[in-house]
């Protein structure tokens, strides 16, 4: 189990029910505990983002509009590499308290076409598309910022390595 599962778990987040890897996390209703913890998640999902270089940003609008101290580097129609040294307070506050965008962390280049709307796609295919671009952790945010979809590929491996270690005689 990844460090990141653990910590979604400990805060009363699941994974969506056919993986382990492939989480829809909701804001929920005033006064229950997922909107009490939604910062939280929130803190710790961006933090575990930022901790997954490079990070590729895709995003309709230009990032130095909201963000215009850094170099933003447009790798493709709409995608940006995050500089090196953003600051994650900053940024989160900034650019992604939008919503609308998505985080692909982990892989060289950033993807060879659009993300795909996480939010009507199957677990499974969302796994394979982030196999197929080498991103280990993906995040995509709905428009009011008030729910995401997160794809932690690290989940998906360790349970794999828990599934062969109970296999063990």
């Amino acid at each position: 189990m990844s460090h990141l599962t653990k910590e979604l778990r400990a805060l009363g987040f699941n994974p969506r029910r056919d993986t382990r890897s492939v989480w829809d996390l909701r804001r929920g209703w005033p006064f229950t505990r997922r909107f009490r913890n939604f910062t939280t998640v929130h803190d710790i999902v961006v933090a575990a983002a930022l901790a997954t270089p490079p990070i590729f940003l895709e995003f309709d609008d230009d990032p130095a509009d909201e963000y215009p101290q850094l170099h933003w580097e447009c790798t493709s129609p709409s995608f940006w590499r995050l500089p090196a040294d953003i600051d994650l307070h900053t940024f989160d506050r900034t650019i992604l308290s939008h919503g609308g965008w998505t985080l692909c962390c982990g892989a060289l280049s950033p993807p060879r076409k659009p993300c795909p709307n996480f939010f009507q796609t199957d677990s499974q295919a969302l796994l394979t598309w982030a196999c197929e671009h080498g991103f280990s952790l993906l995040v995509q945010s709905f428009l009011d910022d008030g729910e995401w979809v997160l794809v932690d590929r690290e989940a998906e491996q360790g349970a794999a390595l828990d599934a062969q270690k109970d296999a063990r005689p």
